[in-house]
């Protein structure tokens, strides 16, 4: 093999490997590129889980004030005949 041929393909593995290089650094980039969408997508999944365990949270409380007040006013139930209700 003489000098040129080796110089050749050595020439050649560097532009390959050059290539990979740039390839690698340009998905690198796009990913970099996408990184704040994603952080943008995972806030507004985490915002609105918490608006409705929120939501959830003061449906059982008003529930639970609700079931207060209505054990609190209960009325017991009295015996009444009909002649009484005529009178």
């Amino acid at each position: 093999m003489d000098l040129s041929q080796r110089t050749q393909e050595q020439a050649a593995a560097s532009m390959e490997q050059m290539t990979a290089t740039v390839k690698q650094n340009t998905d690198s980039s796009m990913q970099a590129k996408q990184l704040p969408d994603i952080i943008s997508l995972i806030d507004g999944i985490a915002f609105q889980t918490n608006l409705l365990a929120l939501n959830a949270a003061e449906r059982q409380l008003m529930l639970a004030i609700m079931i207060e007040a209505l054990q609190s006013t209960q009325v017991k139930p009295c015996k009444v005949s009909m002649l009484q209700l005529r009178r």
